[in-house]
Formats: C-alpha cells, structure tokens, sequence
C-alpha cells in the first residue's frame, strides 16, 4: 500500500471503519513516513477540537438569571405571577432534557471497548492479521502510536506456566493504540491487550467493571474476555475459553514490572 492510497484512507481510519489488517498497515505507514504521519497529526487534532467544541459547556449562574429575566418579561404585563409558575419550572426542565440529549448522544457516538476487542480477535481467527515482531518493539512502532502508547504496555504479559508467547503488533482499536499480542494457552490461540488506562475515555462503556486491579469477567457473542488493572494499564485477554482460565491468566501478570 502506497503513499496515495492511504492518504483516500485517513479519514475511515480515523473514523475506526478500517478491517483490522487495513488499520495496521496504515499504522506501521505512521512510522515510516515523516509526510503522512504530520497530515495523520493534522487530522486528529481537527477531530479533537471538533470533539471539544462538541462537549456541553457548564451552565453559570449568569445565564439562568438571564433565562429567568426573559421569562419575567414575557408576558408580565399579562399574566399574573402565578401564572407564570408553570413557564418558570418549564425552562429548567427543558435545558436539563437538552443537557441529557447532548450527554447521551456523545456516549452513543463512542465504540464499545467489549465489542472492539471480540471484532479484532475474530478478525485474527481469520487471518487478517497476525503478530509483526517478537520481543521488544522497536522505536518506529511505538513512534507510529504518537505518543499514547508506551514500550511497558508490550512488556505486561501474563507470567502463568504453560503460556507461549508467539508474538506482538501494535493495532488500533477504534482508533485507540494497542499492544496486541498472540498467546497460545493449551490448546487455544488468545488474544492479549494491553492499552493506556486513560484510553478507555474514547469508549462508550465497558461491559467490565474495573476496580482496584481486582479481575473480572465479561461475555460475548461466544467469547470471554477478562480483564485487569494493572499499574496504568488494562489488560484484555479475549478468547473462546472458560472465564476462570482467562481470569487466571490476566491474574498472572506481575505488577511493577518495567519495559525492557
């Protein structure tokens, strides 16, 4: 895949509508090319001052006292004050459903996290993609992730006998950098994710729960995925096995553990 026609492809990506293989090719293309990776920077810096001007701003006591000065004067020379009451409570209720409609709208405009990692394991199961390296990344792929991804999350690997590691690559889920890596359990391809904790403000929700590194559990659509805490990270491991087997391998990975 060339310059040109990934260039007709940044918009869908940055939209997250790219199949997994596409996704990463035009993430390993970040890192090699000084000339898409600034129109790629270009781009998501657009996004994020849409998505900021699209955030509901806070509502002052400045502009409820003029809300409330507007309705005096309508009609007050009219009605009577207690009929007016009705008009009065009306106003904040309405903002307040305004509110609601914007808060909601925002949450649906986000993926679900649950539903990108079962999407990405199945599209592995097919062949779409595969690992790209074994070991330590090199500094073009965490380069190729702009900064949201750092070298530990490729090193937060569960520690449990039996685990064979066949190798990483970075993905992106729904836009959102990964360390993704293929793990053989018995008898079972699993695929392992590990993101910044503070990536998880991208997604509309998690079907898990995480609360103070504690494990939990999550099923869907024929899969199980657990996940952890773990330091500044979340650990994913999605596969089509019991959830106490899962749990015990996201329950393996050691705390404190640096890269490298």
């Amino acid at each position: 895949m060339n310059c040109n026609e990934i260039h007709q492809l940044i918009v869908p990506y940055l939209d997250s509508e790219l199949d997994a293989r596409t996704s990463c090719e035009i993430a390993a293309h970040l890192g090699e090319c000084s000339h898409f990776a600034q129109l790629y920077k270009s781009e998501r810096r657009f996004d994020e001052r849409l998505n900021e001007a699209l955030q509901p701003a806070e509502k002052s006591a400045a502009l409820w006292e003029n809300i409330e000065m507007m309705v005096k004067q309508s009609g007050s020379a009219r009605k009577p004050f207690w009929k007016k009451l009705p008009t009065l409570w009306a106003v904040p209720a309405v903002l307040a459903a305004v509110s609601i409609a914007v808060v909601l709208f925002q949450s649906l405009a986000r993926p679900d996290l649950t539903q990108a990692l079962a999407k990405d394991h199945r599209e592995f199961l097919a062949g779409e993609f595969g690992p790209a390296f074994t070991g330590t990344p090199s500094e073009q792929v965490l380069s190729s992730a702009q900064g949201r991804l750092d070298g530990a999350a490729f090193a937060k690997l569960p520690a449990l006998p039996g685990v064979r590691t066949e190798g990483s690559r970075l993905c992106r889920l729904s836009g959102v950098p990964v360390a993704w890596t293929l793990i053989h359990y018995g008898n079972s391809s699993v695929s392992y994710f590990v993101l910044r904790q503070e990536e998880q403000a991208h997604f509309r929700r998690m079907a898990v729960s995480l609360q103070d590194g504690h494990c939990v559990v999550s099923s869907g659509g024929g899969l199980q995925i657990a996940a952890r805490l773990v330091d500044n990270h979340l650990v994913f491991a999605v596969a089509d096995l019991p959830s106490r087997e899962l749990e015990a391998l996201v329950n393996s990975v050691p705390e404190g553990v640096p890269h490298g």
